[in-house]
């Protein structure tokens, strides 16, 4: 029977804090940092790993939400078809390919920055703009912080539920 993924993730981990760590000198402050940061990183891997497909899939599909709101505001047609057909491409996404998916949220979330970050010399933002930029952060701001809390680097992390929760149906 060969190991699942979680059962090698742990031998790594106990690998590195068992053998590694203490073979490295005290005096070498920044490597025993830095195994305790794979270590911490190996552990965060294993709470994520299952759920990494839904994780993206939830961030391409708040791109995309947000890019139907800038639909809209854009002024420049180029850009606008730009952003039109990148939209039009989610639906046939293979949305069980992770490389895909995560490949779409770069390239979706690189166009919205472009459209985000238009010329603005000679204008005002559309306060539609500046709202749909808002709501995305905050919205986007909570999951990651769900996500990452493992890291126990967000003071508040104790106060956050768990990764689970940010794919249980909500209902209205």
């Amino acid at each position: 029977m060969l190991p699942d993924i979680d059962l090698r993730l742990q031998a790594i981990a106990k690998t590195l804090r068992d053998i590694v760590l203490p073979a490295v000198p005290a005096s070498e402050q920044q490597a025993c940092e830095q195994v305790g940061l794979i270590i911490g990183h190996l552990g965060m891997l294993e709470a994520q790993w299952k759920m990494a497909l839904k994780f993206e899939l939830g961030a391409y599909d708040s791109l995309c939400e947000l890019g139907r709101k800038l639909l809209p505001v854009i002024a420049e047609t180029g850009l606008r078809g730009e952003l039109d057909s990148a939209l039009a491409a989610a639906s046939p996404l293979d949305r069980t390919d992770y490389d895909r998916v995560s490949a779409a949220v770069k390239q979706l979330g690189r166009l919205l920055d472009r459209v985000i970050s238009g010329d603005y010399t000679t204008a005002a933002m559309d306060p539609r703009l500046i709202d749909a930029v808002l709501d995305y952060g905050q919205h986007e701001t909570w999951r990651n912080r769900v996500w990452f809390a493992a890291s126990r680097i967000d003071p508040d992390a104790a106060d956050l539920p768990g990764i689970e929760s940010l794919f249980r149906p909500t209902y209205d």
